[in-house]
Parts: structure tokens; sequence; C-alpha cells
């Protein structure tokens, strides 16, 4: 399986269920719905298409657009890849919680959002619905596979669409490292890069915070993935560190 979808998909899962969540007494709380099928479930009627439909292309069965969730790296998921999670999904026990998984923020918050303070909140607006999507990639230690990789893993999300650092919309989230090879990364070996997120630790001995780098996940990646990533970012432009 290619990619991301050989990750453990319950770990993938709840990664992005913990990245969609946050409160803030400032600007309010944001909680990510319960998609498990149980009592105040919202995907209990889904199908295999509203599942596809909602991850790839962030809208719902009603034809709402998602807030928050990702679907703009998500459309980059190859069939395979998103079969896998389908699959997960459909397969964990019915969960009965019900609670306010609809914003729930303050005037202040309203206003930053329209003035896009907190980036693209939704990004169905964004995506080429017409794109074709590419559904084979061979899985070999090329650029073209990290790339890949990479684009599903949200790693822009977090990075910046330049790779050399950003702040996340999350209020709780530091500025992210420059992870092109103008920054710090561009010191690194393969071999440190791989072992970083093997352990959550930098080759100079910093401890990344599994709740806004998701190393443990990432690291499921075997070595030839992980490889493929480290060349793409090797490939790109040498930019300096962004500023916060």
């Amino acid at each position: 399986m290619a990619g991301i979808g050989q990750h453990n998909a319950k770990v993938v899962i709840e990664q992005i269920l913990a990245e969609l969540s946050f409160k803030d007494d400032g600007l309010g709380e944001i909680n990510a719905p319960n998609i498990t099928s149980g009592l105040g479930g919202r995907t209990s009627k889904y199908t295999d298409k509203d599942w596809i439909r909602v991850i790839r292309r962030g809208v719902k069965p009603n034809g709402t657009a998602t807030f928050i969730m990702p679907s703009f790296s998500f459309n980059n998921f190859l069939a395979e890849e998103l079969g896998c999670i389908v699959v997960y999904l459909k397969t964990v026990p019915p969960i009965d919680k019900k609670w306010q998984d609809k914003p729930n923020m303050t005037f202040l918050a309203n206003v930053l959002v329209g003035f896009g303070v907190f980036g693209k909140v939704i990004h169905a607006k964004d995506i080429d619905h017409s794109k074709i999507i590419v559904d084979k990639i061979v899985p070999e230690v090329t650029v073209k596979y990290g790339e890949h990789i990479l684009s599903v893993s949200g790693c822009r999300e977090c990075h910046g669409p330049t790779l050399n650092g950003f702040k996340d919309p999350n209020p709780d989230a530091p500025f992210s490292p420059n992870i092109t090879a103008g920054g710090n990364f561009g010191k690194w070996s393969n071999e440190a890069f791989i072992k970083t997120m093997r352990t959550g630790t930098t080759p100079e001995g910093k401890e990344l915070n599994k709740k806004f780098m998701p190393w443990d996940v990432i690291g499921l990646l075997n070595d030839d993935e992980l490889t493929s990533v480290y060349r793409y970012l090797n490939g790109q432009p040498k930019l300096a560190d962004a500023k916060p």
C-alpha cells in the first residue's frame, strides 16, 4: 500500500481529529465531531461515496462544506489509500457521544476568520473538483513518490506553502520550523531524518511535540518512503526561515 495507506489507520484518524479541535477563552471552542455510528455520530448513514466525497472534496452529503478539515491535502489521496481509511472508519465500534461539534466562536474569532487571520478554514472552495485524480504511483525511492507522501500528510498545512515555517491557525500551535534545505533541516542526513521520525528527537536533541508534529504517525512509514520524503524536501528551493 502506497504512502499514508501503510499507516495504522486508527493512529491517522486520531491525529486528524486532535488537530481539528481547540478551546480558547478569547476565541471560543471547536470540537471535532463524533464520526462513529453511535449516538451523536454524524456518519452513521454515510455510504462509501459519502466518505470519499467528504474526505477528498471536503463536502458533506448535504452539500455543505466542512470547516477546517484539511481536504486540500486529502484531495491527493490515491483510491487505495482512501479505501484503507474508509474501511477502518466503518469498523470502528459505535461510541455514544453527543456534544457541541459546530463551531462556537466569539465575535472576535469570527472577525479574525473573516480577515483570514487563521488562514483558510473552508477548503472545499479552493479545491479543483474537476481535477482528475492520479490513482497510481509506483512506491519506489524517488522524489515524485516523496512529493506524493508529503502532499497527503498535511506538511504544508503546518510548515507553510513553501515549507520554510508557518503559524498554524490553532492558537496553541507554535510557529513551525523551516523544513527546506535552507533551514536547520538542511544539516540533517537521511539517516538523521529517519531517526528523528522514529524517536521524536532531532539531531540537536530537541523533543518534538506529538500534538503539533505527529512524528509517531510519520514514523510508521518505512525507510524507503521516508527516504523519498527526505529527497523531495532536499530538492526544494533553499529558503530562509520565515518570520513569525
